[in-house]
């Protein structure tokens, strides 16, 4: 049965390969094309097609062209345990990548909700999150919170670290507030706030209001016993005034 041939510029167009791929495969001894032509050109068969889209598969799966070329030297090459190496390999640079995105997220809103970059505040989040022991701070949350409240507190609160679109709100309303400076817990502004605060806040404890008191008191006086980002004792209790009177509005007057 007669094989089609290809030019290095055919099977480039139809493998959407570039000749200096082709070339390089060649060099290496990974992809040697069938023949070379009377004018010294590379000719390729169906056979070498194959072999490419096989080399191409191997390399999605995140091998090196050296363990590539291996596979199609060793005839007994073990496919299992190569492959389980690949997927520890890839498990550990997923590890690497998540606590990237964790640290960009922290930074980014970190920024955002301090209109600059606070070194300080950012460290010390960054030491909480990552590198101090926490015993001790589990001891302490432990006295106060129960084991129940605690566990809802580590699945239900959204952290700067997370990729939480509720912790955006958060993170817009304490940024609106820093920036503005307003601090009449009455004023329409703030009342404003404390409607998005209160409706996030409460969409995350669900009923769960003492908890969401403790919460936010610890958020006030210790955040790290949460593992939250630190944001001036100040804005929170203006915060915490403010919606205290919107609910009581809301008490008062349910249909606003």
């Amino acid at each position: 049965m007669t094989q089609n041939t290809y030019s290095t510029s055919e099977i480039a167009k139809k493998l959407s390969a570039t000749k200096r791929t082709l070339r390089f495969y060649d060099q290496i001894g990974l992809l040697t094309p069938s023949f070379v032509s009377d004018g010294g050109h590379r000719v390729y068969t169906d056979e070498d097609v194959e072999k490419l889209y096989k080399i191409r598969l191997l390399k999605s799966l995140g091998l090196s062209l050296k363990q590539v070329k291996l596979i199609f030297e060793e005839a007994a090459l073990g496919w299992e345990d190569l492959l389980q190496q690949q997927l520890t390999e890839i498990e550990k640079q997923l590890k690497k990548y998540k606590l990237m995105q964790e640290i960009v997220l922290v930074v980014q809103r970190s920024i955002k909700l301090e209109g600059k970059m606070d070194w300080e505040n950012l460290f010390r989040y960054l030491y909480l999150l990552y590198e101090e022991k926490p015993d001790s701070k589990v001891h302490v949350q432990h006295h106060l919170f129960t084991p129940d409240e605690l566990e809802f507190l580590r699945t239900q609160l959204p952290l700067m670290q997370s990729d939480d679109p509720r912790t955006n709100v958060f993170i817009e309303v304490f940024s609106e507030i820093k920036k503005d400076g307003e601090r009449d817990p009455l004023s329409e502004k703030a009342q404003s706030w404390a409607r998005r605060i209160a409706e996030a806040s409460d969409q995350i404890f669900a009923g769960r209001e003492e908890l969401q008191k403790k919460a936010w008191r610890i958020q006030k006086e210790a955040p790290e016993l949460a593992f939250q980002y630190p944001i001036d004792p100040e804005i929170i209790a203006f915060v915490q005034s403010a919606v205290v009177h919107y609910r009581q509005a809301r008490l008062s007057n349910p249909s606003r």
